[in-house]
């Protein structure tokens, strides 16, 4: 079955998100220390939700590292789509907001890229 989603990871830490991907892919469900897996919301974080889906159907995605903030358009998008969410944290916006604000990103980027 070929590849049909690709998973980019630009994090370059004490472990890339690339290791964590590929340890995903075999299964093995690892977390840097300290990652909350569950929310005082209830809802599960999207990391948790994309370790889980690489974990039962690996054949499905492509793991590839590209270079941080050197341009890559979906990095990019990811970077920016990134900063609302952590003010999220902060208060500064509600889940919503930072939703909203991911959508209109997203449909601006894509856009961008697709010309």
């Amino acid at each position: 079955m070929p590849t049909s989603r690709l998973a980019i990871v630009a994090s370059r830490g004490r472990v890339s998100g690339a290791e964590y991907l590929r340890a995903w892919r075999k299964g093995h469900l690892i977390y840097s220390n300290g990652y909350t897996l569950y929310r005082k919301s209830g809802w599960t974080p999207t990391l948790v939700t994309l370790s889980r889906k690489l974990a039962s159907d690996p054949r499905q995605y492509k793991v590839e590292w590209v270079k941080g903030h050197a341009g890559h358009p979906l990095n990019e998008l990811a970077d920016s789509m990134a900063k609302p969410a952590l003010r999220t944290l902060d208060g500064y916006f509600s889940r919503g907001e930072a939703v909203d604000l991911a959508r209109r990103y997203a449909h601006r980027a894509l856009s961008e890229i697709s010309m």
